[in-house]
């Protein structure tokens, strides 16, 4: 892709940061891995994608944050196998996050957010376009306030989109779409 990362508006104050190539993003040290493998559909992408997405949605005196990234390797198994590496340590700051002034933000992913993402994929399966191949989440950033196991759902069913995006330079029409119109469903669920 021909740029690295764009800033988007997602409207009421929300705002993504999606980056094109995940080794601007800060690594973590890795504890264990929660791994699962659904049916996918093979070739509709056809190489290996990096990509990071971090998400700030405010709610009046409160906000929600996330960010997670990593690897699609594509092949035709016609099976998705999502492997996200899991923190249990206190990891580094993230000191350029989107909640920097609102929040601590370190690397890393806990386990109830990985295992979130893995159950919304399960779960989402269906509904989801899934390319076959491996998935490797191994990009992420969760506030000490802000994070949430739905935040970080909402991020990985966006990653799965960012990643089935045929244009190598998507618009940002095109990435406003891996994103609900509104986050009424965050904010109502977060109450």
């Amino acid at each position: 892709m021909g740029y690295s990362v764009k800033l988007l508006d997602l409207g009421r104050h929300s705002k993504a940061r999606i980056w094109f190539d995940d080794s601007a993003v800060p690594a973590y040290v890795q504890d264990t891995e929660i791994v699962r493998v659904v049916a996918a559909k093979p070739g509709s992408i056809r190489e290996s994608r990096a990509a990071a997405i971090e998400l700030f949605v405010p709610l009046g005196g409160r906000f929600l944050y996330g960010m997670l990234g990593g690897r699609f390797t594509p092949d035709s198994s016609q099976y998705l196998s999502v492997a996200a590496s899991v923190t249990s340590s206190e990891q580094p700051a993230f000191t350029r996050s989107l909640a920097e002034n609102l929040d601590q933000v370190r690397v890393g992913l806990p386990a109830p957010y990985a295992e979130a993402i893995i159950e919304v994929i399960a779960d989402m399966q269906p509904a989801l376009t899934l390319a076959s191949g491996h998935l490797a989440l191994n990009r992420a950033a969760h506030g000490d306030i802000g994070s949430s196991s739905l935040v970080f759902e909402h991020l990985v069913i966006a990653l799965m989109k960012l990643f089935n995006i045929d244009s190598s330079e998507p618009q940002n029409a095109e990435l406003l779409r891996i994103f609900p119109e509104r986050y009424d469903s965050i904010r109502a669920a977060s109450r």
